[in-house]
């Protein structure tokens, strides 16, 4: 998947971006912005919800709008293909 590298500053304070952030420990973690302030940002990542203070990380990348459009595109072909087929058992 494709990333691009945001700064703390540009970070959406609210939404449902896919981010990851890089701590300064080196780990790593992968979730849904869920919000961020000025101090720390909160993800959701499997169920659960994690804060992480601004002074803990590295750095931020946020899912690419391309992406995210790829998927959206995806899906609906996907979906209009179901749609479409059953009406034509010759096309199966």
């Amino acid at each position: 998947m494709s990333y691009d590298t945001i700064s703390f500053q540009n970070l959406p304070y609210q939404g449902s971006k896919i981010i990851k952030v890089k701590k300064v420990d080196e780990t790593s973690i992968k979730g849904k912005l869920i919000s961020a302030d000025k101090t720390s940002v909160v993800l959701e990542n499997k169920g659960l919800l994690q804060t992480i203070l601004k002074n803990e990380i590295s750095n931020i990348k946020v899912r690419s709008v391309l992406q995210q459009k790829a998927y959206i595109i995806g899906a609906a072909t996907v979906l209009g293909i179901i749609l479409i087929l059953p009406p034509f058992p010759a096309l199966l």
